[in-house]
This record gives structure tokens, C-alpha cells and sequence, in this order.
């Protein structure tokens, strides 16, 4: 639902500037899509290495992935309207607010209450930089999303 929301906000953006072309539908699509899919094998592939196990489902992670559509959203619409400060304002806040969240939800499913024991803290502190990395990977997605292409620019 994320994934649409943002794919028609964007139409609409490029719409308002007077160079819309279907093709900038199709080509946002696919790259919101890879973006889906690369952040779902990446976090599957980092589960398996550090022994995570069936806490964190696939259909968990395909949920988590499309948070980020939220923020990118209101990004989006922020851009072409707002001043260049508040638009970057917007992004490291909701940038901010996305990696806490990412953070504060995953933290249950990859770090699970009985690796407090001794002789686990090294998968422990594996996990926990894991986490970090997730949450600060939203950026970089959110700044590829906002980066929307026309045909025509």
C-alpha cells in the first residue's frame, strides 16, 4: 500500500510540474520495487549469517521494508513546494523518526531477552550493530526514493 501511495505521489509531483509521461510511472515503480527487494534479501541474508531464527518471518520483513514509504511520501510532496531547508528538515526528521522506529521494532524480533547469558554477547553485539545498520540503511533508501527521474528532466 506504501509502495502505491508513493508511486502515485510521485506521479502527482511530476504531474504539478508539467512533465509527466507514463513512463516515469513504470520507472518508479520498479525502482521502489528493487529497493523492496534488495532490503529483503539483505536483511534474510544477515539473519541466516547471524543465526537469527524463525523470530523475524519474511512477511515481517516485507512489512518493515515498506515503512519507509511513509516519510518518503511526505518528502516528496514537501519537495516541490517547499523551501530547500525544510525539505531537508523534513527528511533527517522523519529519516530520524524511521530509524528509531526501525530500531525499537526489530530489536524484539533480532535480539531476543535470553542472550543475556554469558557466551553470547558476541552474537549479541553482532545483532545490535546488524540493527544500527538497518536503521541507518532507511537514508540512504528514503534519499534514492526522493530522487524521483522524468523522461523529460
Amino acid at each position: 500500500m506504501g509502495l502505491v501511495s508513493y508511486i502515485i505521489a510521485v506521479g502527482l509531483v511530476i504531474g504539478r510540474m508539467g512533465v509527466f509521461h507514463p513512463e516515469d510511472l513504470g520507472y518508479t515503480a520498479s525502482s521502489a520495487l528493487g529497493i523492496v527487494v534488495f532490503e529483503v534479501l539483505l536483511v534474510k541474508m544477515f539473519c541466516y549469517l547471524l543465526n537469527v531464527g524463525s523470530e523475524l518471518q519474511f512477511l515481517d520483513i516485507v512489512a518493515f521494508s515498506g515503512y519507509k514509504f511513509v516519510p518518503t511520501i511526505i518528502v516528496v510532496l514537501l519537495k516541490p513546494w517547499a523551501p530547500w531547508w525544510m525539505t531537508w528538515t523534513g527528511f533527517f526528521y522523519f529519516g530520524f523518526a524511521l530509524a528509531f522506529f526501525m530500531i525499537r521494532s526489530m530489536r524484539y524480533a533480532l535480539i531476543p531477552e535470553s542472550s543475556a547469558v554469558m557466551g553470547v554477547n558476541t552474537h549479541r553485539k553482532r545483532r545490535i550493530h546488524f540493527l544500527f545498520v538497518i536503521a541507518m540503511m532507511q537514508f540512504l533508501y528514503i534519499w534514492i526514493l526522493i530522487r524521483y527521474k522524468t523522461s523529460k528532466l
